[in-house]
């Protein structure tokens, strides 16, 4: 029987002395398995392996030190020293493993208890890669972004998709705010050379830098959607809500005559990496947050950024897109019990989009390893519905996705992870 975080909290030594006999015996049988080639000489690296359609890396942080605190505290503490004496006398317990970086692999170490007392189970899961809190966010990017080419998918008329997920308060904003600003800083440059590429491919001389980037036309979106209400985070607004937040005009998700989703958003011309830049600094600074038990500024929302490529010199051609997701985070009850009404429907709303979203990541998977028609049910949410562009079995465009599965560290989040 699985313990609730309060319980965890009680036994935190007994589990920190089971999890450390674990360690011991597993150290002396199975080596810890790093990455297949070093970050210092992935740049360097020609290995390029068959990439597949669904990609999934794990990720897991270190634990800031006041998140560590928030389980510390006694709950039938009577005054703050009290609670303060309870958090310094008990030390952060990590639930989460990583054993294998690549493929990888990690252990969620799940509290439970038994009639003879608290036990620990060990369940192994399984990904393409796995980060531990010690990996930054550059090697992060390169592993995942840059190796999978997926910003070259999308010069080259296809859909790349990045998608950022996890419990709330296990950094997903943190990782994928990294990557919307390095994918600020990559594309421009690699633009240049697809272009450069295209050109002697059609028979021109060697093109300039300028020359080669002024191949591609750059268009920008920034869609919010808390709830079952998009919004759209480039849209300047005055009026706030009791919380602070903006109120903005609600956009409309559907389907069109032709059966495109492309709804009526701001979508703004970017010609550098700077611009590009500032353009996210704006939308981001727009985003609603509200507190929560894990976080004073939570994300509450789902935020997709959409650049939409039209290649100049081949006019025929699909336009390409790389659409970047920092998706809500998903919350049990016990992360949720303390909201007010709209907080828990704009919860549960999430958890349900959140769901929606990995029957179609898994059809998608299914699909790409096995003969035969599978159905993915991209229309069941007005999350799933923008991204139609990687679910789309009739879509002639190829699409690549690259999930960063987030972890908590915690101990007491191991029932959740």
């Amino acid at each position: 029987m699985a313990t609730s975080a309060t319980l965890t909290t009680t036994h935190l030594s007994t589990f920190r002395n089971i999890l450390d006999e674990w360690h011991q015996n597993r150290s002396k049988t199975t080596p810890t398995k790093g990455f297949l080639v070093p970050f210092e000489e992935l740049q360097q690296s020609s290995k390029k392996d068959a990439l597949k359609d669904v990609i999934v890396a794990f990720r897991t942080r270190p634990p800031p030190n006041e998140a560590a605190e928030k389980f510390h505290g006694d709950p039938d503490a009577q005054d703050a020293a009290e609670t303060e004496a309870a958090s310094a006398a008990v030390e952060f317990c990590s639930g989460i493993t990583v054993t294998s970086a690549e493929p990888g692999v990690f252990f969620a170490h799940v509290p439970g208890m038994k009639w003879s007392g608290p036990t620990l189970t060990h369940k192994p899961y399984e990904a393409d890669l796995a980060f531990g809190p010690d990996v930054g966010n550059e090697e992060v990017y390169q592993r995942t972004v840059v190796a999978s080419d997926i910003l070259s998918l999308a010069l080259s008329g296809g859909v790349g998709c990045i998608l950022a997920y996890g419990q709330t308060g296990s950094g997903k904003t943190y990782t994928m705010e990294s990557v919307e600003h390095r994918v600020a800083r990559d594309l421009f440059d690699q633009a240049r050379m697809v272009g450069k590429r295209l050109v002697l491919a059609q028979g021109g001389a060697q093109a300039s830098d300028t020359e080669a980037g002024d191949i591609f036309e750059f268009n920008v979106t920034f869609l919010e959607l808390l709830g079952k209400h998009a919004t759209d985070l480039l849209e300047s607004t005055e009026e706030v809500d009791a919380q602070g937040n903006p109120v903005r005009t609600a956009i409309a998700v559907r389907e069109d005559k032709v059966g495109n989703v492309r709804p009526n958003l701001i979508s703004s011309l970017i010609r550098t990496s700077e611009e590009l830049e500032e353009l996210i600094n704006k939308a981001l600074s727009h985003r609603r947050t509200s507190a929560t038990l894990r976080n004073a500024t939570s994300s509450r929302s789902h935020a997709l950024l959409t650049i939409s490529i039209k290649n100049k010199l081949l006019p025929y051609a699909d336009e390409g897109q790389l659409i970047l997701v920092d998706l809500a985070g998903s919350e049990r009850h016990e992360d949720s019990k303390d909201h007010d009404k709209q907080c828990m429907e704009e919860a549960r709303d999430n958890n349900k989009s959140l769901m929606n979203l990995k029957e179609c990541v898994r059809a998608k998977a299914k699909m790409a390893a096995e003969d035969g028609f599978v159905h993915i049910p991209w229309r069941s949410n007005k999350l799933t519905m923008l991204l139609k562009p990687i679910f789309d079995i009739e879509s002639r465009q190829p699409s690549r996705a690259m999930i960063i599965a987030h972890v908590s560290p915690h101990i007491q989040d191991s029932v959740h992870s």
